[in-house]
């Protein structure tokens, strides 16, 4: 009996200690999350802007919508879905959805509350090209 309720305590504090972990690891990723940044196309100086915006979350995975801002003021939003860690480091995988010939492929790691990614695409005229992005989240 005695080990019995031995047993039955550490459940019931594994399961304390389990729910408090869960609770203090907010997914960052989570439906509604709007993450901010800065986008360098490689050999441009002039930085442009990022905005992701997360519309639906399932697991890891995310969909949704992505817009970026050249340093001359032209805007394209792209429809995207990806991978992000539901943890507070990880990896963060997503692409935009093909538009003609145009895509754009991001792999990264979230850490220290920000993300930090490496893009390679294609341009709507055909152009091959990549460059780095950092995000935060919005609060």
């Amino acid at each position: 009996m005695r080990a019995v309720l031995s047993m039955a305590v550490a459940l019931f504090l594994a399961g304390e200690i389990t729910a408090f972990a869960a609770e203090e690891v907010k997914d960052q990723f989570a439906a509604g999350s709007v993450w901010n940044g800065e986008l360098r196309v490689a050999g441009k100086e002039e930085a442009g802007k990022a905005i992701l915006t997360v519309s639906e979350r399932m697991g890891e995975s995310f969909k949704g919508e992505f817009l970026a801002k050249s340093p001359a003021g032209k805007v394209v939003t792209f429809q995207v879905s990806g991978t992000a860690t539901n943890k507070a480091s990880g990896a963060v995988i997503f692409e935009t959805e093909k538009q003609g010939v145009s895509q754009l492929k991001m792999r990264g790691k979230l850490t220290n509350n920000a993300v930090n990614l490496v893009f390679v695409g294609t341009s709507p005229f055909g152009g091959k090209g990549g460059g780095a992005i950092v995000l935060t989240p919005k609060l």
